[in-house]
Order: C-alpha cells, then sequence, then structure tokens
C-alpha cells in the first residue's frame, strides 16, 4: 500500500461515518415530525365536544 491510499482509507471511513449519522439524524426528524403530527390530531380530535365541531382554542400538542 502506498503513502496516499492509507490517508484516502481514512478519509473514506470518515465520510462513511459521517453520512450514516446524517442518515440516521434525518429519519429521526422525519419520525418525530409525523408522530407529533398524528398525536396532535388525534388529541384535536378527542378533545371536540362533537364529532364535527372545533376542538377550543386552547388545545395544542406540542
Amino acid at each position: 500500500m502506498r503513502k496516499g491510499e492509507s490517508g484516502q482509507a481514512v478519509l473514506e471511513y470518515v465520510l462513511m461515518i459521517a453520512l450514516a449519522v446524517s442518515i440516521v439524524a434525518l429519519l429521526g426528524i422525519g419520525i418525530r415530525r409525523s408522530v407529533i403530527m398524528v398525536w396532535d390530531r388525534m388529541s384535536r380530535d378527542i378533545a371536540a365536544p362533537c364529532p364535527r365541531c372545533p376542538p377550543p382554542s386552547g388545545v395544542r400538542f406540542p
């Protein structure tokens, strides 16, 4: 192995780790956002006094 190839392997390893961490972070944010939207809608539906009535103004999920 030549001298430059060793440095390239380390750089590729670091970049792959950074890419994996970025993908996991983006997936976590997306999943968290979708769960919050589902819970927000469910809490508004449950808090409404009747099926088609709007919920009270103080009902917020976050």
